[in-house]
């Protein structure tokens, strides 16, 4: 069989009805676009997630489900996705289905868990939808995640004990809240030395005190925006980021929470085929009030200026790429800065536009958690970017 195209899905099923995603085919080159349909409830709000090997979302999009309960969802991938696995995991009420394809590789045949929800309160039944090889037994871990410490397992032997997944490759799972404490964790799933986790909240965190940030553009379709979250001294909040194109759509709506510093950064995607002019991105606090508002531009061609964008931790250095336009490009060197917490960590030599007129920077990731900042100077233009981590 051509590797290329033998699709692989799996069905998601609940205790009502069962829902699935496919590909359009399982192994995606650099520049190709991932494109997946899905066999949906008709008429249904649905949500789309896709992550890379790491756990990253690096798409998230509400999808437009038909009569027929056909559904479809792309992402164009570029030289800052990460090669290997990716996970696509569509949510439909109670439903949720996935599907593994890989960028440049095979995806492997690791197991994939998903919860239903991000927050729980004390005493609440956590439902972990297992997915991954007929009639396999795989091993589930919960671990709290503490600031500078790796954590530890906080489930019961009986939780913890191997599970064996139905004929059709899926579980789902119950674990009870009970007796684990208020905080943030992950569960992890393994089977065959990999391992997937999925992140949630335990009694999380409520706060009117939320301020956000991003960078202000202007963007591209398939553009990634960095949005910077903090709730103060409040930590384990949960927030919620929208992003709504020109005619008032929601595309976006993700809930995240806020880590022990009290802060998040999550990425919003522009859609591929996102429409020219002006967009918003909305952050929701914990009792669904509206904190903070954004506008800015999507142009299919900068005209003139400067902008960068941070686009993630990858093999150890910080990635940021960018566009200059104009007289601005045409000027010449390029030099950055780099601070974290109001220290100048990094200063580069100076170092020209391709004749495209962007930019990468590669900046090794090693000076701890806080707040960073990249500036970008040419002889014309300046463009910061700020985010936490």
């Amino acid at each position: 069989t051509d590797t290329d195209t033998s699709i692989e899905r799996q069905v998601g099923i609940s205790e009502t009805e069962s829902i699935s995603i496919t590909p359009s085919k399982k192994r995606y080159s650099i520049g190709e676009t991932m494109k997946f349909t899905g066999d949906l409830r008709p008429n249904q709000a649905a949500q789309a997630s896709l992550e890379d090997r790491t756990g990253k979302v690096v798409m998230h999009r509400l999808l437009d489900v038909d009569s027929n309960g056909d559904a479809a969802v792309s992402y164009t991938t570029s030289s800052r996705d990460l090669q290997g696995d990716y996970v696509i995991i569509i949510r439909q009420g109670a439903n949720i289905a996935i599907s593994k394809v890989g960028l440049v590789q095979e995806a492997s045949h690791k197991a994939v868990i998903v919860l239903d929800r991000l927050g729980y309160d004390s005493g609440d039944v956590i439902k972990a939808h297992i997915f991954g090889n007929p009639n396999s037994r795989v091993t589930l871990e919960m671990i709290e995640d503490i600031a500078n410490n790796p954590g530890r397992g906080v489930l019961s032997t009986d939780d913890t004990s191997a599970v064996t997944l139905g004929p059709d490759g899926i579980l789902i799972h119950s674990i009870n809240t009970e007796k684990i404490r208020a905080g943030a964790y992950h569960i992890t799933v393994s089977w065959g030395g990999q391992e997937h986790k999925a992140p949630l909240v335990i009694s999380p965190a409520t706060t009117s005190d939320v301020s956000s940030s991003i960078p202000p553009g202007p963007y591209k379709p398939g553009n990634q925006i960095l949005v910077n979250i903090s709730t103060g001294d409040v930590k384990h909040a949960i927030t919620s980021v929208k992003l709504i194109d020109p005619d008032g759509r929601t595309v976006m709506d993700r809930q995240v929470f806020t880590n022990e510093l009290g802060t998040h950064t999550t990425l919003a995607h522009v859609p591929d085929d996102a429409k020219e002019g002006t967009w918003k991105i909305e952050i929701f606090g914990s009792s669904n009030q509206r904190k903070d508002s954004f506008e800015f531009n999507v142009v299919k061609q900068i005209k003139e200026g400067l902008f960068v964008i941070y686009e993630g931790d990858q093999h150890g250095n910080l990635i940021f790429s960018g566009t200059g336009a104009g007289s601005g490009a045409s000027a010449g060197d390029l030099t950055a800065t780099l601070t974290v917490n109001g220290k100048v960590v990094f200063e580069s030599d100076t170092f020209a536009y391709t004749r495209g007129g962007t930019f990468h920077i590669l900046i090794p990731s090693e000076y701890g958690p806080g707040e960073y900042k990249l500036v970008v100077s040419d002889r014309r233009n300046t463009a910061e970017v700020t985010f936490n981590k």
